[in-house]
């Protein structure tokens, strides 16, 4: 055990004054020994009156009375146990979050919606990975990929910026409308830049496209191969598709007003079921084949209460250990001692000798 002081000048002054404690009280108890023996006359004669002189019981309670000032001025000058504890140091990665951005991500079966709830657990986990030296991208997709946050960036609170002014309403009236998951991820693999650190790519998407007019089968093919094409080029990138939305149930996508009240909600536009409700579902075997496909691990969040924890297991996993450090770690031992020092004044009673 190593001790350390919060005002370790006074440790000596201490030391000093409970040794004048004991030394007084020894010299206080022979005094007093003297003083018996000049009435007895005899160690035997006093040592068979026990009532009337306990050399034992009076040391004893010296030494008491000297560890609980100690006891207390321990606590006073602030003592604490020092531990040597070794602590990995990891090297910072890139990371890039591709979002998918079709409409489909509006509904509500997770609140506020798929959407939202994927914005607020990326921005908690951003916050919680601040300070690891990790450099961030973001990237949204729906017919194409678009480079949300344009390059990477070591600034955190650059990157939340980013992502609070991601809106609903960037989906419904900016953003051109499919689910071309691969022309994000091909996008998400360009912000990668040449620099010799691990690479971590986290798709969240519900994988269900939100409409009709999507991009042609022949143009999702493309983009398919330009993304395994790159993905093979690159080294040290791991992919991780994270699912989210309730698979058990279908549900509507909701139109909002400007303060946010439901109006209506999106109905297909053309084909045999114009003018009919549009109704959503995560589809889990695209999301799995396409992880699959992409040389990826699949995750998926039903609720959306543990995305935030799933996205952060799945970045710290890949964190490299560059050494490990020791550091010293403070742990305050006061209360043992006060402790210590009230079961000596409970003791302190007993040892009462004349």
């Amino acid at each position: 055990m190593k001790l350390g002081f919060d005002f370790p000048a006074y440790l000596p002054w201490l030391i000093g004054t409970a040794g004048l404690i004991l030394i007084f009280y020894i010299w206080n108890v022979f005094g007093r020994y003297r003083s018996f023996m000049k009435q007895f006359g005899s160690y035997y004669f006093l040592r068979r009156d026990k009532q009337a002189f306990n050399l034992v019981r009076l040391m004893f309670r010296g030494i008491c009375v000297t560890l609980i000032f100690f006891l207390l001025g321990l606590v006073l000058i602030g003592v604490y146990d020092v531990e040597e504890v070794s602590h990995p140091k990891y090297d910072g990665m890139q990371i890039v979050f591709v979002l998918d951005g079709s409409l489909s991500m509006l509904a509500e079966d997770i609140f506020p919606s798929r959407f939202d709830r994927a914005i607020e657990e990326m921005r908690n986990v951003t916050k919680d990975l601040a300070g690891r030296g990790d450099k961030l991208g973001l990237v949204i997709f729906a017919e194409i990929g678009i480079p949300y946050v344009p390059y990477l960036t070591s600034d955190a609170t650059l990157f939340q910026w980013y992502l609070d002014t991601l809106d609903p309403a960037l989906l419904e009236n900016e953003l051109p409308q499919g689910s071309n998951i691969s022309d994000g991820f091909y996008e998400g693999l360009m912000l990668f830049t040449e620099e010799k650190k691990k690479k971590v790519l986290v798709i969240i998407s519900d994988g269900e496209p939100a409409d009709v007019s999507g991009p042609d089968q022949k143009y999702l093919e493309e983009k398919f191969a330009e993304a395994a094409k790159k993905k093979n080029e690159m080294q040290n990138v791991s992919l991780f598709l994270v699912g989210i939305g309730d698979p058990s149930k279908k549900s509507l996508i909701p139109i909002k007003d400007q303060n946010g009240r439901i109006v209506d909600y999106y109905k297909y536009v053309e084909g045999e079921k114009k003018d009919e409700f549009l109704l959503t579902s995560p589809n889990l075997w695209f999301l799995k084949d396409m992880a699959s496909m992409f040389g990826g691990v699949y995750r998926h969040s039903t609720t959306g209460h543990d995305l935030k924890q799933l996205m952060y297991e799945i970045i710290e996993n890949q964190r490299p250990i560059v050494k490990r450090v020791k550091v010293e770690e403070r742990r305050d031992i006061s209360k043992y001692l006060l402790i210590s020092a009230l079961v000596l004044m409970f003791f302190f009673p007993i040892l009462k000798s004349p």
